[in-house]
């Protein structure tokens, strides 16, 4: 019957063998190594002698349980060869065949036994049982091993020993510090040398096992990893006493754990199978290589029969335009991790229609439940119109943001008139904004108050006194609830913000179509970043402008490619020679930001007197300061006052024309729209 046991073991073992090897056929992963390792056996024992052996007694003939052995340490070494089976993209299966060195020294207490001398004189003799174990095992290992992150694994399994040497040699020794010698004249009595008696665990002979794990770093080797070498620490657990006692079977025990560190070598057939297939592309690219050759060779003898009929194409020149507005011709494009900040100002008012009380439709309205997922900075990056129609939905976030804060709500008497009470329909317009915030956004009436104002005799005057008068304007005790909006995020930005294609296309017949692309090789493919098309007329100059966001921004390694296309009305179709622009990516992809670009939309007033140049901070030397906005606004006064708040010289503050109309919002007059602007500062973080 005790042959059970040892059979499901066996078969245990090589079920888990065939499951690991389906698995890692599908998936192509199997490596085999060898290992080695040296380290300390660490024996927990506790037994007075081997079974047979002489017993040290006490007076009244009992065991002398002092003379018991309670510690041993040994060092060692083993190794052995292993195959590992993938079961998982991050778990493995190892199946192990390791010789192991379980030796050591066992010793008992020191013993103080009284003694006398020749001369009559009494003294104490010390000393302790030692033993000598040697124990060399052999057995299979099943180790599942884990790799959380690429090169660290963790290792957890069982092995099975089989014992091929057990012998030991048991002994009396006298401690250093005692001199003279035992009735025998020696320093050493009670010698025993033998074989450890043999043991069967789970019905097996001469068969422990021991529970094993531990960690590993690994190291893939020279430019295939088909190779690669592991450090690793491992430690054994004990599952069965070394031998078994039949008098002392609960009092008595010996077991070995051991702490090893070592090296392990790894070969992975599947990654030189691959690298014979990516030498193999290699040769398939070379291939195409020599065919590409031999086409541009036909294409120059087509482009020099085709020049002749009176069909050409060509690039003259490619430029970059900084951020600052400098020109570079021949530039070479660096993208950089930028930390982006947008301040944007916003006008708190609403605009009713004449003698209405009803919010217009151009003002967003939500529902109670989306206020859940409505956020002002995510406004940051919409244009002036989409701002400016949330106005009341920004007025009711931040009154729930601060609690605290209440709002006043302006309304313009345009009559000359005295009045001692809200007109009806400034009550109605205040009464409407009351109720949808207090609706919507779940703010308390109370928190909100009406005011009516008379215009000044200037503004009664002017062209805009009847929409000022249909104009109510938010003001709050807390300076939080109208503060610009404001959003911070991380982008990818080129040195470059605009490339400058020159090219010109001759045609004596006529041009039918032209095309220009820029595309840049990339996984394999080739990535579009940007195309024109036209017919007949083709400009002489395209400028194209790459941003993350329209996903033209180009990839670092690979140049980008400009390629002109041109057909004439007879369906002759002409390349120009492609150029090429270098590119380069200068960030990984745990590094930091190096540069910082703040982003303001400001709607400028008399002497800038505007809170959002509370926002600035000190400026670096070397920052870069743009603004874009309408030409008619551009003076030398708004240039040096910007300087100013900006703590910079006037001429380090470029000024770059827009269509200011993209920025106007319905409700906005021309005034407003001109003074809308943008304004940009680039700077380096740090040093």
């Amino acid at each position: 019957m005790r042959i059970i046991p040892s059979f499901c073991f066996i078969l245990f073992f090589a079920l888990l063998a065939a499951k690991a090897q389906e698995t890692s056929a599908l998936q192509g992963g199997v490596r085999y190594g060898l290992s080695g390792n040296v380290g300390v056996n660490l024996h927990t024992v506790r037994f007075l002698s081997m079974p047979g052996g002489i017993r040290e007694t006490i007076d009244n003939g009992a065991a002398n349980l002092d003379y018991s052995y309670v510690a041993g340490v040994g060092f060692h070494g083993n190794g052995g060869v292993f195959a590992e089976f993938p079961l998982l993209s991050w778990l493995n299966l190892g199946v192990h065949l390791n010789f192991y060195d379980k030796s050591g020294l066992l010793e008992s207490p020191i013993i103080a036994t009284p003694a006398g001398r020749s001369d009559g004189t009494e003294t104490t003799l010390f000393s302790s049982r030692k033993m000598d174990a040697f124990l060399q095992t052999i057995g299979p290992e099943l180790i599942f091993g884990i790799t959380p992150i690429q090169g660290l694994n963790l290792y957890a399994g069982l092995r099975g020993d089989f014992a091929f040497q057990k012998n030991y040699y048991q002994r009396e020794e006298m401690q250093p510090e005692t001199d003279g010698a035992f009735e025998n004249g020696l320093r050493v009595r009670n010698e025993l040398r033998g074989e450890l008696p043999e043991v069967r665990n789970l019905g097996i002979a001469n068969f422990n096992a021991a529970l094993t794990g531990g960690f590993g770093v690994e190291f893939a080797l020279g430019n295939t990893r088909a190779f690669s070498v592991e450090l690793r620490v491992l430690g054994d657990v004990g599952a069965f006493n070394v031998f078994q006692r039949m008098d002392r079977p609960d009092d008595e025990w010996w077991r070995v754990n051991s702490l090893k560190a070592g090296l392990a070598v790894r070969y992975y057939p599947e990654r030189e199978k691959a690298l014979s297939e990516i030498e193999s592309r290699l040769q398939r690219i070379q291939e195409i290589e020599k065919a590409v050759v031999s086409e541009r060779t036909k294409i120059q003898e087509e482009l020099k029969e085709l020049k002749q009929s009176g069909l050409s194409a060509s690039i003259v020149g490619v430029s970059g335009t900084t951020f600052s507005g400098k020109t570079i011709s021949n530039p070479r494009i660096t993208v950089e991790k930028t930390l982006v900040s947008r301040i944007i100002q916003w006008q708190p008012s609403i605009t009713f229609n004449d003698a209405s009380s009803i919010i217009p439709a151009a003002y967003k309205r939500i529902s109670a439940q989306a206020t859940k997922g409505f956020s002002t900075e995510q406004l940051c990056t919409q244009s002036a119109p989409i701002i400016a129609s949330q106005t009341l939905n920004i007025v009711g976030k931040r009154l729930t943001e601060y609690p605290a804060a209440s709002l006043t709500v302006i309304c313009s008497l345009q009559e000359d008139t005295p009045t001692t009470s809200i007109s009806p329909v400034a009550e109605a317009r205040i009464r409407s904004v009351r109720e949808y915030l207090q609706a919507v956004w779940n703010v308390a009436p109370e928190r909100i108050q009406g005011k009516e104002v008379r215009l000044s005799p200037s503004e009664q005057s002017s062209q805009a006194s009847p929409l000022l008068a249909r104009t109510i304007v938010f003001q709050s005790n807390s300076p939080e609830i109208l503060q610009p909006l404001r959003s911070e995020s991380i982008v990818l930005l080129p040195n470059i913000a605009l490339l400058i294609i020159e090219m010109d296309i001759r045609s004596g017949q006529g041009l039918k179509e032209w095309m220009l692309e820029i595309s840049q090789f990339e996984d394999r493919e080739i990535r579009t970043l940007g195309l024109f098309k036209g017919s007949k007329d083709f400009p002489r100059s395209i400028r194209w402008n790459m941003n993350e966001e329209s996903g033209s921004l180009p990839g670092a390694g690979n140049p980008i490619n400009i390629h002109v296309e041109a057909t004439d009305i007879a369906n002759r179709t002409i390349d120009a020679v492609p150029v090429e622009v270098s590119v380069d990516r200068d960030f990984t992809q745990s590094s930091s930001p190096r540069y910082r670009l703040e982003k303001y939309r400001i709607i400028l007033e008399d002497n800038l007197e505007n809170t959002v140049f509370a926002e600035y901070s000190s400026r670096q030397p070397d920052a870069q300061v743009r603004v874009i906005g309408s030409p008619a606004l551009w003076t030398t006064r708004l240039q040096s006052q910007l300087a100013t708040k900006l703590g910079m010289p006037p001429a380090a503050i470029v000024f770059i024309p827009s269509d200011a109309a993209k920025e106007q919002s319905s409700n906005e007059d021309i005034t407003t729209q001109q003074r809308l602007i943008s304004l940009e500062i680039l700077e380096k973080i740090g040093k």
